[in-house]
């Protein structure tokens, strides 16, 4: 008993003093970063996380901590996520907490007070899956993760914070209906697609894929994944939120008859400037309105996206929400959403 309390004190102190020493050193070059653009006489990117995503990489194989912060939807519990720094959207998440996507997560939360469950499709670690599932834990959620590394710290999750609604799969969502190649990105672990790419991208850096994979003889550039059809997904009335690097269209033609027939009402949807026109205008088939966030403001097919991507939020125009939950739109998203959806 004494050993494995001092061997868990041991472990706690390690982790403390890590996520201490990732903080000091993100902060260092995030500093150094803004001073640079500012006295640069050449264009830099907008974003630094890709630097720091190779910062760490410079340093170490992996660098794995564990965070933890309130849950955004209930603030008396706490919500502990593992994380690698050597990775760019793990990274962001370290930074962010409980406010990465927190419009997103609370127009979910909305949703679930009428719905059964809430299928997330491309997880990665689980910040959506983790936050909702341990927010409504008489429901369920269903995560979808196509990379081993995800899934792995994926069900590391679920069992450090004791979520027994939740369930974890290797699995890509498409209308293939076999198994299919999962394109890796790089040098964004939340980029990986079944789409196959011409360039690696994270924020606006760009790598050419043939180049990168000159200088990386060693770097296997796909994977194979089952897929799954959306439609064999969904059997009850639930939220569903999708993050799949340009194969949007593919998974929503997947689950084409859940859709239709108002099992989903409210959908999330990270589009690309290629997918979003062919994304709402199959949305709209589909007889639902669309709305860019952060503002909800109503988008249709042909209008640009601010950056080369944005989250959408798709909701049923059949359907009649309550008004608890036309109530918790305006809190969150405002008039614009409420008054198109009358």
């Amino acid at each position: 008993m004494v050993e494995r309390l001092v061997k868990y004190n041991n472990v706690v102190i390690l982790n403390w003093m890590k996520e201490w020493l990732a903080r000091v050193g993100i902060g260092a070059f995030t500093l150094a970063w803004r001073i640079l653009r500012r006295v640069s006489s050449r264009p830099l990117p907008a974003k630094d996380h890709y630097y720091i995503m190779r910062f760490f990489r410079f340093f170490f194989r992996s660098y794995y901590v564990w965070i933890g912060y309130p849950n955004p939807l209930v603030h008396q519990r706490f919500l502990h996520l593992k994380v690698n720094l050597c990775e760019n959207s793990q990274q962001w998440f370290f930074r962010q907490r409980g406010e990465y996507d927190l419009k997103e997560i609370r127009l979910i939360a909305e949703g679930m007070k009428d719905e059964e469950s809430f299928v997330d499709i491309g997880s990665s670690v689980g910040v959506y899956a983790l936050t909702v599932a341990q927010a409504f834990p008489d429901k369920r959620v269903i995560a979808f993760e196509p990379l081993q590394a995800n899934i792995d710290s994926l069900q590391s999750n679920i069992a450090r914070n004791g979520l027994t609604n939740c369930l974890a799969y290797r699995k890509a969502i498409s209308t293939a209906g076999k198994a299919v190649r999962f394109y890796i990105n790089p040098i964004h672990d939340g980029g990986g697609s079944i789409i196959r790419p011409r360039v690696y991208k994270t924020g606006d850096v760009e790598i050419n894929v043939d180049h990168y994979r000159e200088k990386h003889p060693g770097f296997q550039p796909w994977v194979e994944v089952e897929t799954m059809l959306l439609d064999e997904v969904i059997s009850e009335k639930c939220v569903v939120k999708i993050d799949v690097e340009g194969a949007e269209v593919d998974v929503i033609r997947s689950g084409y008859d859940s859709l239709m027939k108002g099992l989903v009402g409210l959908i999330i949807i990270e589009v690309m400037k290629d997918t979003v026109d062919d994304v709402i205008q199959l949305m709209d088939e589909l007889q639902f309105d669309s709305f860019l966030l952060p503002d909800c403001v109503p988008i249709t097919k042909g209008v640009r996206l601010p950056w080369f991507v944005r989250n959408i939020v798709c909701l049923k125009r059949t359907l009649r929400p309550t008004r608890t939950f036309h109530r918790g739109l305006d809190n969150i998203a405002g008039e614009k959403v409420r008054r198109s959806t009358n």
